[in-house]
């Protein structure tokens, strides 16, 4: 994802973004579509529920990292979806993502043309390493708490 957050980057500096001039246009800003939009944010976040309850299982030097390994990868994951949106956003309009199954794929259709195919591959391999992290945590949830 990095690779496309740096192209959208690129495509910025060549002048493509007239997605942004009227980001809030033709938008549904009731209270049931924002509760929808926060419980659907939320869901990315799972992992660090669950997280934050190791901390009581290991030893005191994870109390010192845990912290500093939060701040660090929230930092960075944050960073990555903000400039993925951005790619978005200069790629593909507006009317086209709410059009689309796959904003992702639409995205990789028009800047990759043929080669579109390696995105469904990139997803579901970001998705396993999500799975595989999420198992491996979950496995050391002490439950005697």
């Amino acid at each position: 994802m990095q690779i496309f957050s740096i192209l959208s980057i690129l495509v910025n500096f060549l002048g493509k973004y007239e997605h942004f001039l009227s980001p809030f246009e033709n938008t549904n800003a009731d209270v049931g579509s924002i509760a929808l939009a926060f419980y659907q944010g939320l869901f990315a976040y799972n992992g660090w529920a669950i997280c934050a309850l190791n901390v009581y299982n290991i030893n005191v030097a994870f109390f010192w990292n845990l912290p500093r390994a939060s701040w660090i990868s929230i930092s960075i994951v944050t960073s990555v979806y903000v400039l993925t949106n951005i790619a978005y956003f200069t790629t593909v309009s507006p009317a086209e993502m709410l059009a689309s199954s796959a904003v992702a794929v639409t995205f990789a259709e028009r800047l990759y043309g043929m080669f579109w195919w390696i995105m469904p591959i990139f997803v579901a391999l970001s998705t396993f390493g999500g799975v595989n992290g999420i198992l491996f945590t979950t496995a050391r949830y002490n439950d005697s708490m």
